[in-house]
């Protein structure tokens, strides 16, 4: 009898979930191509597999579909659907939990009973196995004791790391990442102001963070804030996706000038703007996710602040630039498709006329 072929597979998104993934898929699967939206991870492969962008997926044979995302899962499956791939075709990762089952199941089943063995032999009371009162967890083992985004764990711990050093009586943010950087600030006892176009329903539960006021606004303009009032001052990851519509607020592609441009404004002389997103060799527009910048263009939109350090978070490294390394685009060689930079400004005094 001939040995069951293995069922055509097309890959989608391949992002860090797609490395993690990589060797069961191609043991399980016959991969005819790999897919992406983003351009950069399509160059220069020499590895043997087909790459394409995932507009191009529905010229292909294949038995199955993988989106190897869950953060862009329903996006990419619409851009799926749209070329007119039939949705049973379409895979989320738990196809491959269910590749998985037998071997996790049956560790579950081995450890059981090595469980209820060693409890009987030490005589114990308390804890033992009951069958109405099991939770069954199959799958724990074979992840990470903890998992990190590149971009946000450093960023959050490097900036917030600054703030803290300078103990400023208060601080502002813009859209920053609440349940990391943000975090961060409250536990060190500074106070902040967090403005984001989203609720906030946690803000004022009480314990633990006094020190937080939330604003909900459209903070493009920020209107009502004064020139030059606020000397410790933050947007982390936040205004590549001003004006796209993905977070509620008005498609404007001009969105994103006019927020650096008010963060600019309203930092006061001698204050201090920290500043990150996404740069790379090449600036795009990856809708409606986020934009990516060239340091080049922020440091131009920011024309009457003064750039006191950069940093880009590339490849799990953090790389450190000076603003003299900028302007003479010391960085250029060391950027990727899609990193993280790190800006930090200051706005220097105005001389008064006597």
């Amino acid at each position: 009898m001939r040995k069951q072929e293995k069922e055509k597979l097309v890959v989608v998104a391949l992002g860090q979930l797609y490395l993690e993934n990589k060797e069961i898929i191609e043991e399980h699967f016959h991969v005819v191509a790999l897919a992406d939206n983003n351009g950069l991870k399509l160059q220069n492969r020499n590895d043997g597999f087909k790459y394409i962008k995932v507009d191009q997926v529905g010229e292909e044979t294949f038995d199955k579909v993988l989106v190897c995302t869950e953060s862009q899962y329903s996006s990419l499956r619409v851009q799926l659907l749209e070329q007119g791939i039939r949705p049973e075709k379409i895979c989320s990762l738990q196809l491959l939990e269910h590749i998985r089952w037998e071997k996790d199941y049956g560790k579950y089943v081995a450890d059981r009973e090595m469980y209820r063995q060693l409890h009987q032999s030490l005589g114990m009371d308390k804890f033992g196995f009951r069958e109405d009162n099991q939770c069954i967890m199959l799958s724990d083992y074979r992840k990470p004791a903890g998992k990190a985004d590149d971009h946000y764990f450093y960023q959050d711990i490097l900036t917030a790391s600054k703030i803290i050093g300078k103990r400023p009586a208060c601080h502002v943010d813009v859209g920053s990442r609440i349940d990391g950087f943000i975090s961060h600030l409250l536990a060190a006892g500074i106070r902040t102001t967090v403005i984001d176009i989203r609720p906030l329903p946690v803000w004022n539960m009480g314990f633990g963070i006094p020190e937080l006021e939330f604003v909900q606004a459209d903070a493009t303009d920020l209107n009502g804030i004064g020139d030059n009032s606020i000397a410790s001052l933050s947007s982390l990851h936040a205004v590549e996706h001003f004006g796209l519509g993905r977070y509620g607020d008005e498609v404007n592609p001009l969105a994103c000038f006019a927020a650096m441009r008010s963060l600019q404004r309203v930092l006061a002389e001698e204050g201090t703007l920290y500043l990150s997103v996404p740069v790379g060799r090449e600036e795009m527009l990856m809708f409606n996710g986020h934009r990516i910048f060239s340091p080049v263009t922020v440091v131009q939109i920011m024309d009457e602040i003064r750039l006191l350090e950069l940093y880009v978070i590339h490849a799990g490294k953090i790389l450190a630039y000076s603003g003299e390394d900028v302007e003479k685009g010391k960085y250029a060689g060391d950027l990727g498709g899609y990193d993280c930079g790190i800006f930090i400004f200051t706005k220097d005094r105005t001389e008064k006329p006597e």
